[in-house]
């Protein structure tokens, strides 16, 4: 058996959802007695403590000869088995466990008087541990006659049990499953509505790979986990985006593996670019995991290439590096007509980095840009501290760029020359810092920026830091999401994504909604900056939206580098619904997009009319499914289950989840909830600098009263940050979150939770005086 498989199955076996442990065991039981499967197991078995999990494993030993209660195993004469199986299933819960067995082990000729016997018996009130495997019975076995009381099981309140007769089910009368699917897809057990997605994809391909998608996004971690077992049975080719943006944002090590583990088992003879980009834009231990992906991926490429996988990882990578810097020069080159003289310089010292990084494209658009080549190794690299004081301040910025990687001599003239520096010269020395350079100078420096009231200073602080010391602007990230700039917003988005690249794009997504085209502009322009694979469905979002010309050039520009089938028609049914004036630059745009891929070879058809016939051919038979698939459409189920939500009392609303900023919503507010996520540390480090931002009629509500205000209201839910109330009727609700203050201290009396995402969580029960 493939280890990373083994490990995958073993690490499943740990899911707190039931419908997932049974669906694993159920996996394991093909392994037919793998030893070191049935040693694991039977350690794991000591350990259970949920009774139908339990007994589950035991039934697996059993088989193998090895019951662990001492009991009879299933072995015995084919004459005595049915007998013994008359007499068991009128008493089951005597021996449920043999019971099972028995069922296992029946002559074949004796299955459908079996079946008759089980009915007779009222199968249905067996103990809840037996009835998966009765049902398992009957899904080979049973009759029509068996529907209806199936049917009435696809309610039951055990996860494990509800699968099972959705399998049989599936059998027996497929078509009875239609009517349960919304239900279904609704049920608050995550195991049961992934399962339901599949089930669907038989009915609506389409429309269950939105819901799929929905799940592999979903803030809470039970539904990607649920949605990460349940992937391997969708065709990896339509589903392989999803997973290439699902590599970019997730976080939790055993979901990365897993994910990975699908590219490994579905290899593709193309290089493995995408994967390479999402890697380059990690970090950390995801970096590493993501790494052995792509070594793993590329070992098989190169025994059918006779190339070593070193080699091949290295050329990607430069081809990858200068494909990128392509499309940072191009979004700069589409940004700079419309720039004020600031935003153009803050362009220019990014287009002169990149050429001084030997990037060839942004070379030649710095010489036509700017009017000359940026090149590297300026002089004076011989300047000594002592002399910088008596240098015109013209000359500065030379200094600085020639010693690039060697300021930490320098610290204290640079403390003493900041305030008398001009703009350009503090971005210069910004962008002078270096990787390895000393860490006090890196500090020092950092202040004096990110204290700077210059709004390009202050992003440019950001952007280095980010690079070379991100632990340092950790405590300092809310106040500069919430920044009256834009470009100051956006770069602490950017590195926020350091720690949390789904809260991160959210955040941009927000940014991207504004009103004001320029600030929309500037929002492109920093999430073409992000791997593609994450961005990918933020820019479809976008392009059905936006309407500035130069704007729609910007998506253009992302999407022509990247351009792929799916894509391609993906852009073709935003422009098949535009029936406004855009339709026309739209409709260039499929145009100019569709080329593109037919002449790389990439369409999967001879033409580009005929691959746009193809299109239209499956946008045609999509409408003519709509009306049937209204009630499980994505939409229609996300309603449903915040209606569910709602009427469930605190904690529910949670269980739905919004997916992301509500278009009217401030961006303080959703900092607030972003930023939040990170847990109980996070939220005491945040609290006092993020609260005074929200706007003033979040608390529409409160009372004046002491130092502070009292609130009070409904509680709508609860998580482990704090509540969520509303104030009062029609008021907009407010989440209450722990106590803390900025380098202050919290004492508190907690109740530890279970980790969740790699994190320790905690309850906070009372909040005493430090």
């Amino acid at each position: 058996m493939n280890p990373s498989l083994a490990d995958s199955l073993f690490s499943d076996l740990r899911s707190p959802d039931p419908a997932i442990r049974f669906s694993v065991l159920s996996r394991l039981e093909a392994l037919k007695g793998d030893p070191a499967i049935l040693e694991g197991l039977a350690v794991l078995t000591g350990r259970e403590t949920d009774p139908s999990t339990r007994f589950h494993m035991e039934l697996i030993l059993a088989r193998a000869g090895r019951r662990s209660d001492g009991g009879p195993g299933g072995a015995g004469s084919p004459a005595r088995l049915f007998e013994e199986f008359e007499d068991l299933v009128r008493h089951p819960q005597d021996d449920p466990l043999r019971l099972v067995l028995l069922l296992e082990n029946l002559p074949p000729e004796k299955s459908a008087l079996a079946a008759m016997t089980l009915t007779e018996a009222r199968w249905e009130t067996f103990p809840d541990a037996v009835l998966p495997f009765v049902l398992g019975f009957l899904r080979l076995h049973g009759s029509p006659d068996q529907v209806p009381v199936i049917e009435t099981l696809c309610r039951h309140p055990d996860a494990r049990v509800l699968a099972a007769a959705v399998e049989a089910l599936e059998r027996l009368h497929p078509a009875s499953l239609e009517p349960l699917i919304v239900p279904l897809l609704t049920n608050p057990n995550y195991g049961i509505r992934s399962r339901a997605v599949r089930l669907l994809y038989k009915l609506d391909p389409r429309e269950a790979l939105r819901h799929f998608e929905a799940m592999l996004g979903s803030d809470d971690a039970n539904d990607r986990e649920a949605a990460m077992f349940h992937a391997y049975f969708f065709p990896f080719e339509e589903i392989e985006p999803m997973m290439l943006r699902f590599l970019g944002v997730e976080d939790d090590p055993a979901l990365l593996t897993k994910a990975g583990y699908l590219f490994q088992v579905n290899p593709r003879p193309d290089p493995p670019y995408a994967l390479i980009e999402v890697m380059e834009a990690s970090r950390g231990g995801k970096k590493k995991i993501l790494a052995d992906l792509v070594k793993g991926v590329l070992t098989t490429q190169s025994q059918l290439l006779d190339v070593p996988a070193a080699e091949l990882l290295e050329r990607l990578q430069t081809t990858y590096r200068e494909k990128k810097a392509g499309e940072i020069v191009q979004q700069i080159r589409l940004s700079w007509p419309g720039a004020d003289p600031a935003a153009r310089q803050s362009l220019a010292l990014r287009l002169q980095e990149l050429a001084q990084r030997g990037f060839a494209a942004a070379t030649a658009a710095a010489a036509e840009l700017l009017g000359t080549a940026a090149a590297p190794g300026l002089d004076p690299a011989g300047v000594a501290p002592r002399d910088l004081a008596r240098l015109p301040a013209a000359a500065r910025p030379a200094v600085w760029k020639a010693q690039a990687g060697r300021l930490a001599a320098f610290r204290a003239e640079i403390a003493a020359l900041w305030p008398k520096m001009e703009r350009g010269e503090r971005i210069v020395l910004l962008q002078a810092l270096r990787p390895g350079e000393d860490q006090a100078l890196l500090e020092a420096v950092g202040e004096l920026a990110l204290a700077d009231p210059d709004a390009g200073v202050l992003g440019e602080a950001v952007e280095k830091l980010a690079e070379l010391v991100p632990d340092f602007l950790f405590p300092v990230l809310p106040k500069l999401v919430c920044h009256p700039s834009p470009e100051v917003q956006m770069a602490a988005i950017h590195v926020f994504a350091l720690f949390d690249k789904r809260q991160a794009l959210r955040l941009l997504e927000q940014m991207l909604a504004a009103p004001v085209p320029a600030a929309r502009a500037q929002a492109l322009f920093h999430l073409c900056r992000f791997d593609y694979p994450s961005i990918r469905p933020i820019l479809l979002d976008r392009l059905r939206h936006e309407t500035e010309p130069g704007n729609l050039e910007k998506i253009q520009a992302a999407f022509q580098a990247n351009i792929d089938e799916p894509t391609l028609e993906q852009v073709y049914r935003i422009a098949a619904e535009e029936g406004g004036s855009r339709r026309v630059i739209l409709d260039r745009l499929v145009t100019t997009l569709g080329q593109v891929l037919v002449d790389a070879g990439r369409a999967g058809a001879d033409s580009l009319l005929a691959l746009l016939e193809r299109f239209r051919g499956n946008l045609e038979a999509e409408r003519k499914q709509a009306e049937r698939a209204k009630d499980y459409s994505l939409a229609n189920i996300q309603r449903l289950r915040a209606e569910k939500a709602r009427g469930a009392g605190p904690g529910g609303a949670a269980a739905a989840g919004r997916a992301g900023p509500a278009d009217d919503e401030p961006i303080a507010a959703f900092a607030l909830k972003a930023f939040a996520g990170f847990g109980a540390a996070a939220v005491v480090l945040y609290l006092a600098v993020l609260v005074p931002l929200l706007p003033v009629n979040a608390l529409a509500g409160a009372r004046a009263g002491g130092e502070g205000r009292i609130v009070e209201g409904k509680v709508l839910t609860r998580g482990p940050d704090g509540v969520e109330i509303e104030p009062g009727a029609g008021k907009e609700p407010v989440r209450l979150l722990l106590p803390g203050t900025v380098g202050g201290r919290l004492k508190a009396r907690i109740r530890m939770l279970p980790p969740q995402g790699g994190r320790q969580r905690a309850e906070v029960l009372q909040v005493l005086e430090p």
